[in-house]
């Protein structure tokens, strides 16, 4: 399985904050990262965001000019990760790009 640890997380957010659409979704990445870590044992420890934002960081890492729809479909399994972890996730959610 795919995995970019908070660091990588990070580099990439930085690297790409100006791109239209790479900006947005290491934004998602990152703040995804981040509600894992504050209502569990941490991103690298919680399979199941992990496994949600698998597609995104796929897109991040091997596609430099992704399109919208690329986008859209990996923030797809993110937003079921939010609904079905409502619990879990304590009422926090995320903002999403699309």
């Amino acid at each position: 399985m795919l995995f970019m640890n908070t660091i990588e997380v990070d580099e990439a957010a930085i690297k790409h904050r100006a791109h239209p659409i790479l900006g947005p979704a290491t934004k998602l990445l990152s703040d995804l990262r981040d509600l894992a870590d504050s209502v569990s044992d941490g991103w690298c420890y919680w399979p199941k965001p992990v496994r949600a934002a698998k597609l995104l960081m796929e897109m991040i890492q091997t596609n430099p000019d992704p399109r919208k729809n690329d986008l859209k479909r990996a923030v797809a399994p993110i937003k079921a990760f939010c609904t079905n972890e409502k619990k879990q996730l304590k009422g926090k959610t995320l903002e999403f790009p699309c």
